[in-house]
């Protein structure tokens, strides 16, 4: 029998219990959380799918002129969710972590205007190099930070490289409304990811470093 969407406007929990299997509503939320979380959460990515699924049926599903309307609104709600997951995570870890010490580690006093060079310094401690190692950081970022294809892309050829957004765009094809958010959303993956395993004496450091240079 078809989808009755009088019936999930109105809450009826049967049609919507059907709604979600024939859909695959749940498969659908995954994936989009997924994409913009990655694997550092990956503990997280049914939660906010499923929180996705119940906004769609609890607030949104009133919008839908027929059924074919329900999965791309339920992905437009599953981007948002996992935006505002991002942004929740990465400031529990500044609050948690960015005030632990409020000395300056000696091991990071360079001038004021060399701030490369302090997160150099800091990157390399990170992931226990003696020096820093451009192609190493970037191979255990893209590991440890759970980037997806684009993103990797993102870090080396707009974030160390310095092309264009627009110039990004036309190399990859990908359109250059949104690259702003994607960018946005690597480097809270990579913020959370590097300052997750900084050793104490250096957290404090590694958040000042951001406040100034952000």
């Amino acid at each position: 029998m078809p989808l009755d969407l009088e019936l999930l406007q109105s809450g009826d929990n049967r049609e919507i219990c059907q709604a979600i299997q024939e859909l695959e509503l749940l498969r659908r939320a995954q994936d989009v959380v997924h994409g913009f979380i990655g694997d550092l959460y990956i503990g997280d990515v049914r939660i906010v799918a499923l929180e996705s699924i119940e906004l769609l049926f609890t607030r949104a599903i009133a919008t839908c002129g027929n059924i074919q309307e329900i999965w791309p609104l339920l992905g437009k709600i599953a981007e948002r969710q996992a935006k505002n997951f991002l942004k929740k995570a990465f400031r529990r870890w500044e609050r948690l972590l960015g005030e632990e010490l409020r000395e300056p580690d000696q091991r990071l006093a360079v001038p004021e205007n060399e701030p490369l060079e302090v997160l150099r310094r800091i990157l390399a401690e990170r992931l226990h190099m003696e020096v820093f190692d451009r192609d190493a950081v970037v191979n255990a970022l893209i590991a440890g930070a759970g980037l997806d294809a684009i993103e990797q892309c993102l870090l080396v050829e707009h974030i160390m490289d310095g092309c264009t957004q627009r110039e990004f765009s036309e190399r990859h094809g990908v359109p250059l409304k949104g690259l702003g958010g994607r960018k946005d959303r690597l480097l809270y993956k990579i913020r959370v990811f590097v300052a997750a395993g900084l050793p104490h004496a250096l957290r404090a450091p590694f958040w000042r470093f951001l406040r100034r240079n952000r």
